[in-house]
């Protein structure tokens, strides 16, 4: 049996974004990269994340970065995995034995 000590996330929209909101509201330990800047793709994300900045990084590096400093990594995805989701199954290395993928029938 695993036991969940931390989230991390890159802060994107999305699932990311909703596990350090939840992490967040529930108290429990999460953070993560985000690339310079505090970029993502709906504008700048917000201090309340408890995210360090990557220097010089952007969204490849910032993903890898993450990827590295987790135990695991789950991806939650609707239709084809692709966009943030393709690239952060494909910074595992490890797809698909030691990553869980929960793909969600569209329409449900």
């Amino acid at each position: 049996m695993i036991t969940l000590a931390r989230i991390v996330s890159g802060g994107q929209t999305g699932v990311g974004r909703g596990a350090l909101d939840a992490a967040l509201a529930a108290t429990f330990p999460c953070g993560g990269w985000c690339p310079e800047g505090r970029m993502a793709e709906d504008g700048a994300i917000s201090p309340h994340c408890l995210l360090t900045e990557l220097p010089g990084a952007e969204y490849k590096q910032r993903t890898k970065r993450n990827v590295m400093d987790s135990d695991g990594t789950l991806v939650i995805y609707f239709g084809e995995l692709s966009g943030g989701a393709g690239s952060l199954a494909a910074a595992t290395g490890r797809v698909p034995a030691d990553a869980a993928h929960q793909r969600q029938p569209l329409g449900k």
